[in-house]
């Protein structure tokens, strides 16, 4: 006796969901030596000749977090950027 072979009903498919990125997180730590390895400090002396204002300052601040480098201890920037402009060979333009 054959069985009678019962179909399934027509089951409508789902859209696969979307991957999205995790976004990985870093540590304020981690994300110092992520940008002492970039070249966004390097940019920014060479915009600057070796020379910025509180405001230039502060533009690279946000230019550093919008870039993804947050959270960051913005004293060790600081002081990364300005052991670079020692380290310039010209040194700074107006002569501080």
């Amino acid at each position: 006796m054959a069985k009678k072979m019962l179909s399934k009903p027509a089951t409508e498919k789902k859209p696969a969901a979307k991957k999205t990125a995790v976004k990985k997180t870093y540590t304020a730590a981690e994300n110092l030596k992520r940008l002492a390895k970039s070249k966004i400090l390097d940019a920014f002396i060479e915009s600057t000749n070796c020379c910025w204002n509180h405001q230039a300052w502060l533009e690279l601040c946000a230019e550093i977090e919008e870039k993804g480098y947050a959270p960051i201890d913005f004293d060790q920037v600081g002081l990364m950027l300005e052991e670079k402009k020692a380290a310039c060979k010209g040194g700074c333009c107006c002569g501080c």
